[in-house]
């Protein structure tokens, strides 16, 4: 969009104000493009005008509600940048009030975990924001693999077998024997306990025979 193309340009050329400038005129006009906002909101950020980019997000939230993927997108990109700006509280003030709006999908709860979890360092935090997705959005069977799948890569080994048995009957077989391999995979390689890498075993062993000499020889040559 040449709008954003001048802008940047401005920019390039260390004409911030007039850059600003642009963008707002830009906005004026297409108020619900997601790069325009996106793009300005940084470059508020980066000019140190952080209130004038939390009003932006704020906006931008509000008339996003109708649409669920616009809405958990921006919402997003303003938990990210409270915690760039102004620290972990006042993220997560924002993410309880965001979490309850009707337009939000578990996306906002992945990214919500992955920042307690790669920058704030809060393994426990990140966990139970994944437990309350599963318990929010839980009977879709591909939402289910890709929680498990996200609480495995955070050793969250008790979390995983709750989740397990309590859909196994939710889970279709094709999905439970991915997501065992998986996980037996995650214990095999992390030198896991060696009772429950057995009884992902069996599990497996029940589903598709097949499968186990291809972890027997694994355990051979990968002792």
């Amino acid at each position: 969009i040449l709008w954003h193309e001048y802008a940047q340009y401005l920019v390039s050329i260390d004409e911030s104000n007039e850059a600003i400038d642009v963008y707002k005129k830009a906005i004026h006009i297409f108020p619900k493009n997601l790069m325009l906002n996106f793009t300005y909101a940084e470059l508020l950020e980066s000019r140190k005008r952080s209130s004038e980019a939390r009003e932006l997000y704020q906006q931008l939230i509000e008339q996003s509600r109708e649409n669920p993927s616009d809405f958990t997108l921006a919402a997003i990109l303003y938990l990210q940048f409270l915690q760039r700006t102004e620290g972990p509280i006042s993220m997560r003030k924002e993410f309880m009030k965001l979490m309850q709006a009707e337009s939000c999908t578990y996306h906002l709860y992945f990214a919500m975990a992955k920042i307690e979890n790669n920058v704030n360092v809060n393994r426990d935090a990140a966990i139970k924001i994944i437990t309350l997705a599963a318990q929010k959005y839980g009977d879709d069977n591909s939402f289910q693999e890709k929680v498990i799948k996200r609480l495995i890569d955070m050793n969250a080994e008790e979390e995983v077998l709750t989740i397990l048995e309590n859909n196994q009957t939710k889970l279709s077989k094709e999905s439970k024997l991915e997501i065992y391999k998986t996980f037996w995979k995650h214990l095999f390689y992390r030198n896991g306990d060696a009772q429950l890498l057995n009884q992902i075993k069996q599990e497996i062993e029940t589903m598709e025979p097949t499968e186990i000499d291809k972890m027997d020889l694994m355990e051979f040559y990968l002792p």
